[in-house]
């Protein structure tokens, strides 16, 4: 599809943005780094300035009272006084063409202007529409304000700045710098992260122009310090000279290279207290291309981007061997890219490893690529951009692109003679055959994956079923939730033996209690309704008068001994089979040789549980004031009000109770009742939506307690009871001591 970056292309760049992008706050540490760079920005030339007129001031106190140097000579010279004298007038005066040749050294660049900038080579959103779509989409969603120009170039690497330097500081004036190299050797989900980073410095504004400052204070110290010009070739032949004329250059030279000496100093000081805020920028302007990209991507945008800096490492040295033979490739991009694909895996670990190996130093401008990774990985975002396809795919005739940015970065910024030269074509690997392929990897990899994880389920499920079934003979109601008794592992054997009787009558005990129970809240809301005059007709058992309120009440007495019959029964059944279950997890969790993960993860869900029994009680408490909400007719609005404050008050109570332990399915381990996600509403959505939860998450846990618990017992980790076990192990196990797993009040 190289090519394809029309109407179609352009659509397909617009449509490939989905889901919510929240823009990044600016942290403390961020904000008192500015405070203290812009301190900086204030000393600094301070010192520069102060660092001149010392040495000013020193010239001056030479030529003031090192005349004496003179008469001096003629004193200690005796018959060759004359010659002394001679020789400290030279002294005298060299010193002094020396101090004033060092001064105007630290002060060259405010003569010596800075080369001129030669022409680049630029991009207008006719010829390349579906870039400017995505550049355009990514500004937008990050707040930044959108390039004024778009220039490309060989370089790995991609930059925002002024365009205009100082004449652009107070405006938007800004220019967006693309190396085709990145663009060659990346996925167009990479190359957004990429250009979403680069946007977020300009949406970072006032720390951004900061920054300029800062790089322009230390690149004028960087000019005092390295750069070489026509004053140094002078000054060098100078002291390469015979005679005085070499005297005074060597002085010359040697007071200059101290002069630098402190320049350098402050260079690195500047460089120091600018490296801090720049690696700030540099967080900051990875959370925006992980927010665009998402956090996996832009990491494997780091790591692309170090093997492409190592593969034009490699290039340039094949280039600089091929020079004699008067030959250069043609596509400087496509052949650093090439060289990535062509690359072995040992030799991608290798540069990867190398990578993730250096540490940030005080004077580093960006962050280590661990640090950055590890950051990366904190924020842990899924991005907003969806296109699967190369980057390259963005441009129009990419390939004449890199040809044209080769040409000139071989004419322009290394200035050869290219009629010298034969440009050789470069053989560039189909790539979108390997994207292919890699997309056709990665779809199998992920349909594997899906298969896996859903066998996995269906296993867990399996197990969970029979696990349920051996410990309980029918799934409990989640309404008669029972918190995990703190046992004694002894306690397994009488428990198990009580279960194993009456485990196959739990099924139809469970039915008759769900229906008795429904019964009852029924008959509960026909007495409350009865009592304001209403029809309660459907309510009430069959055969009981619905307008005789008399006749509703003792109806529901007769339903509640009925209820409380039952309910008595199956109690004593439940709690034997959850004292079956605690006993087995007690065994378990006393041994030495238990593993942590496992100790963590049985106090992790008994700690929920016991909270969602709580919790379930709390909210079954206001459920025929739920019910009596949906069905009250002609009631007050006062009265309305009391039992909606009640149902709010009860469901309340939940969350709070809930709000105390940990989300046993999370990683994060939020509060459970964050996990809930129950919306506020009119209490009876709220009292359904909550119960529902409430429920789900009641039968999950108890579906995992009992895999554990079915768990140990399979594998004979319980050994009350079990002929054998104990005299294996000498004492048994001891009791579930309290402290050894935490449980909620």
């Amino acid at each position: 599809m190289q090519g394809t970056a029309g109407a179609d292309m352009t659509r397909l760049v617009r449509e490939a943005f989905s889901g919510s992008f929240a823009r990044g706050h600016v942290s403390i540490a961020y904000r008192l780094g500015v405070v203290l760079v812009l301190l900086a920005l204030l000393i600094l030339p301070l010192l520069y300035l102060a660092v001149i007129a010392g040495m000013g001031w020193l010239l001056a106190w030479h030529v003031q009272h090192d005349v004496v140097w003179m008469s001096s000579a003629s004193e200690w010279g005796g018959y060759r006084s004359g010659r002394m004298v001679l020789l400290a007038g030279f002294l005298y005066l060299a010193v002094a063409v020396a101090g004033v040749i060092c001064i105007l050294f630290m002060m060259k660049p405010l003569f010596a202007p800075l080369p001129k900038q030669p022409p680049t080579v630029t991009l207008d959103p006719i010829s390349q529409p579906a870039l400017f779509a995505l550049i355009y989409r990514i500004c937008d969603l990050v707040g930044a304000p959108r390039p004024v120009m778009v220039e490309v170039d060989s370089r790995v690497n991609a930059s925002a700045s002024f365009r205009r330097g100082m004449a652009s500081f107070f405006s938007h004036d800004l220019v967006l710098s693309i190396g085709m190299p990145l663009v060659a050797g990346m996925t167009a989900r990479q190359f957004a992260g990429v250009l979403a980073h680069e946007f977020g410095h300009f949406a970072q504004g006032g720390s951004m122009r900061l920054n300029y400052l800062v790089r322009s204070i230390n690149r004028w110290f960087a000019r005092v310090v390295l750069e070489r010009d026509g004053w140094d070739e002078r000054l060098e032949a100078l002291g390469n000279a015979e005679g005085y004329s070499g005297m005074l250059g060597n002085v010359a030279r040697i007071m200059v290279n101290l002069g630098r000496r402190v320049m350098l100093l402050l260079m690195h000081l500047g460089g120091a207290i600018s490296g801090f805020m720049s690696r700030h920028r540099e967080y900051d302007a990875d959370a925006y291309g992980a927010k665009v990209a998402g956090s996996r991507e832009m990491e494997n945008a780091l790591l692309q981007l170090g093997l492409l800096d190592h593969a034009e490492t490699a290039m340039v040295k094949t280039m600089l061997s091929r020079l004699k033979d008067g030959e250069l490739p043609d596509n400087v991009p496509g052949r650093i890219a090439s060289q990535v694909q062509a690359m072995p895996e040992a030799q991608r670990k290798q540069v990867k490893s190398k990578e993730l190996a250096e540490e940030t130093s005080w004077w580093s401008t960006h962050p280590a690529l661990k640090d950055r990774k590890e950051k990366l990985e904190e924020l842990a975002a899924p991005g907003v951009c969806t296109l699967d396809l190369p980057a390259e795919e963005l441009f129009h005739d990419f390939t004449g692109l890199c040809k044209t940015v080769s040409l000139y970065w071989y004419d322009v910024e290394l200035g050869l003679d290219l009629n010298q030269f034969n440009l050789v074509a470069e053989e560039v690997p189909n790539r979108h055959l390997a994207e292919n392929r890699k997309r056709t990897e990665r779809e199998a990899e992920e349909r594997e994956s899906t298969a896996r994880q859903a066998e996995e389920q269906a296993r867990r499920e399996r197990l969970g079923e029979a696990a349920v079934r051996e410990m309980f003979g029918h799934p409990p109601s989640a309404e008669r939730l029972m918190p995990v008794p703190m046992v004694a592992a002894e306690a397994w054997e009488p428990a198990a033996a009580m279960v194993k009787a009456w485990k196959g009558e739990y099924g139809a005990a469970c039915e008759r209690e769900k229906q008795q129970r429904d019964r009852l809240c029924r008959g509960t809301l026909a007495c409350r309704l009865t009592q304001g005059g209403q029809d309660v007709t459907g309510l009430v058992p069959a055969g009981v008068d619905a307008r005789n309120g008399a006749a509703v009440m003792a109806a529901q007495a007769e339903s509640l001994r009925e209820y409380e019959a039952i309910s008595k029964q199956m109690a004593v059944f439940e709690q034997a089979a959850w004292t079956r279950i605690g006993a087995a997890l007690a065994g378990r969790f006393q041994q030495e040789e238990t593993a942590p993960e496992w100790r963590g993860q049985v106090s992790v869900l008994v700690e929920a549980q016991r909270a969602l029994a709580a919790a379930m009680a709390q909210i079954t408490a206001v459920c025929v004031e739920s019910l009596w909400l949906e069905h009250a007719r002609g009631a007050t609005a006062e009265a309305r009000r009391g039992c909606e404050a009640r149902v709010q008050a009860g469901a309340g109570l939940a969350l709070r109770t809930l709000g105390a332990v940990a989300n046993p399915y999370e990683p994060e381990r939020r509060p459970l009742a964050a996990a809930l996600g129950v919306p506020a509403g009119n209490a009876a959505e709220f009292y359904s939506r909550l119960i529902t939860c409430l429920c789900h998450y009641a039968n999950r846990v108890t579906c995992d307690l009992c895999v554990l618990a079915y768990e140990v017992e399979c594998g004979r980790e319980v050994t009350a009871g079990k002929a054998g076990a104990r005299e294996s192990r000498g004492d048994g196990v001891a009791a579930w001591q309290p402290a050894a797993l935490p449980m909620a009040a």
